[in-house]
């Protein structure tokens, strides 16, 4: 059933027309430490920073988060890097500000934002900066338990797993908890019996996501 399902959304995506994102504009709004609004040829796009994650506006940092952002962007034009178009329309990006900064890298080196780690190939370099920013207390590091905006947000109810990037919402992948199993090339949900993450384990966005990356569904989840 998923893997039919997982097949006729994979043809629609070959066979459905390509519109090209555009590859900068102008930020003319930020709402948090990773989220703002580009004006691109007359047309406004929302844009949500890949691979971090800033504090929500209310918690501990989330306006300072906020505040960081906008110094470095607001009123200015940026270069994005698409990864994928979210469930909101959402370009998910990596952004390079006037000065030639990669403002995900430096949200993440000043203590304003976690990594976010949900790239198919894990970012060592920020993985770096992350550290070098919890050493040095910098930003939301000086709290002792600084909770991440994933857990903060986690909701009671178990949502539905998304089949491709059009049905992702890029904040909740963690949520899924669509884990994959390196050892067997499996992977599992939730609602799969017997699920628990494996000791070497990788995550993945949606179905489609882990189907492209060779993994196939585990016979102990629901078809």
């Amino acid at each position: 059933m998923i893997e039919l399902a997982t097949w006729f959304m994979t043809l629609m995506l070959v066979s459905a027309p390509e519109i090209k994102p555009p590859a900068s504009g102008v930020v003319v709004q930020v709402y948090s430490g990773d989220r703002f609004t580009i004006r691109s040829e007359g047309k406004f796009y929302k844009v949500r920073l890949a691979n971090i994650f800033a504090p929500l506006v209310t918690q501990p940092f989330g306006r300072r988060s906020r505040e960081y952002l906008e110094k470095m962007v607001l009123e200015r034009t940026v270069n994005l890097q698409i990864v994928m178009t979210d469930q909101f329309g959402r370009l998910v990006a990596e952004a390079r500000s006037p000065g030639g900064l990669w403002v995900n890298d430096e949200m993440v080196a000043a203590g304003m934002a976690w990594h976010y780690r949900v790239a198919d190939e894990l970012k060592e370099p920020m993985v770096k900066l992350e550290h070098q920013a919890f050493s040095h207390k910098l930003g939301l590091w000086v709290q002792r338990n600084p909770l991440p905006p994933w857990e903060f947000n986690r909701e009671q109810q178990l949502p539905q797993i998304p089949l491709n990037n059009s049905q992702t919402d890029y904040d909740r992948i963690f949520h899924y908890g669509l884990l994959g199993d390196r050892k067997t090339r499996t992977y599992k949900w939730p609602e799969c019996h017997g699920y628990r993450k494996p000791k070497k384990s990788v995550i993945f966005k949606n179905l489609l996501n882990a189907e492209a990356r060779g993994f196939r569904v585990s016979r102990d989840c629901p078809s």
